[in-house]
């Protein structure tokens, strides 16, 4: 339990390693520790030299947003296929950065 700044007991989140996250995202785990880095996911460092956690929460909240298509109910169709072209593109960009990264090594 992790107490509050009220004083009232609290259960510590749910955390994921960074490859379990990227497990259940279809991600890689370096998509992971940049969505982390950049705040996309919610996680933390149990200590400066430690590994990332990510919190089951976002990740939950990340393939609901991913399941839904990133548009909230009552958006026009036009506007609803240009926000899944944007998530494909970024999706994309991801992968090529990734791709890119092993030919600069």
């Amino acid at each position: 339990m992790v107490a509050t700044h009220r004083g009232e007991a609290q259960a510590p989140p749910q955390t994921l390693s960074t490859e379990a996250a990227a497990a259940r995202l279809g991600w890689t785990d370096a998509q992971v520790r940049r969505a982390l880095r950049s705040r996309t996911l919610r996680g933390f460092k149990p200590n400066p030299e430690g590994r990332w956690l990510v919190t089951a929460e976002s990740v939950d909240a990340a393939l609901r947003y991913a399941t839904e298509g990133g548009v909230p109910a009552g958006v026009p169709e036009k506007l609803r296929r240009f926000s899944r072209l944007t998530a494909e593109l970024t999706a994309l960009t991801l992968e090529l950065a990734d791709d890119f990264a092993g030919v600069r090594a």
